[in-house]
């Protein structure tokens, strides 16, 4: 077997294992497959940042970035690394990278607050690395950004080998009944968001107290929509995760996070935001 139909082979055993309905991959559906063929109208200057750790995820981020310099030919991409050894041992084409010296779990609240800081645009695009998004990410939520909203606009999500090619959306996605749309609208909350500068500082930016994966974007999620008019979740765009496997140390964090998430939301929302500031790098903005 070539090294295509052995991954294929290790993901059958591990997702079919799980979840028996995910047997049989299909093509995107046409109306998304046409989304991601649309060509964006915009000429909004916007700043995308990227945090991220680890070689493991090395192909997936290059897709990701591969695919925002196809599709947003004028944005910044911010690649913030966060490690106490730097794995990117030279800039990638067509980014800013900003290395963040780190010994403990992968901080990526810390991260996205140091892109905030560093964008030259008003207005900033936090993406995971993970993560393709078609080209109309500005036509469908800038009128949202401009009345002072964080925008959360991931309606389904389409699962795709690690070998995907971010020009070539012709071969087979794995879609999942429920975590395409719940992971997307309820139970998860992250992967893409998009506001002002001014509306990330108002609801506290991420809150730096979750370390390792897991519960910093629902825990800013909670914030935007709980606190006065400050986000908008019209689900407006498809999106394709690349897919990944998580190691012990993630799935640890993953869990204490979720603990910490329910601790911290039993405080009123504009403690919470003031607490959340005290604790990030631009509490004195």
């Amino acid at each position: 077997m070539n090294s295509e139909e052995i991954l294929e082979s290790q993901r059958k055993e591990k997702l079919y294992r799980k979840n028996p309905e995910l047997q049989f991959p299909a093509s995107l559906p046409e109306a998304v497959l046409e989304n991601f063929k649309s060509p964006g109208v915009s000429t909004v200057r916007i700043t995308f940042i990227i945090p991220f750790r680890g070689s493991i995820r090395l192909p997936q981020l290059n897709k990701c970035i591969s695919n925002l310099i196809d599709r947003y030919p004028h944005c910044e991409v911010l690649l913030i690394e966060d490690s106490h050894t730097p794995v990117i041992k030279q800039a990638i084409p067509g980014t800013r990278y900003i290395f963040v010296y780190n010994k403990r779990l992968f901080n990526k609240a810390k991260c996205f607050n140091i892109g905030f800081l560093a964008a030259t645009n008003d207005i900033i695009c936090g993406l995971d690395a993970d993560m393709l998004i078609p080209s109309t990410l500005i036509d469908l939520t800038i009128a949202k950004v401009n009345e002072n909203k964080v925008v959360f606009p991931g309606k389904e999500i389409y699962y795709a080998y690690e070998w995907i090619d971010p020009k070539d959306l012709s071969q087979k996605f794995w879609y999942h009944k429920t975590w395409s749309r719940d992971r997307a609208t309820t139970q998860f909350h992250g992967g893409i968001f998009i506001c002002n500068k001014k509306t990330y500082a108002k609801v506290g930016g991420f809150d730096q107290r979750f370390e390792g994966y897991g519960s910093e974007d629902t825990s800013f999620y909670m914030r935007c929509t709980e606190s006065k008019d400050n986000a908008d979740t019209t689900r407006v765009l498809d999106l394709i995760h690349i897919d990944h496997d998580y190691n012990e140390t993630e799935q640890q964090a993953i869990e204490t996070n979720r603990r910490l998430l329910i601790i911290y939301s039993r405080i009123n929302v504009d403690e919470r935001i003031a607490d959340c500031k005290k604790h990030n790098i631009f509490h004195n903005l």
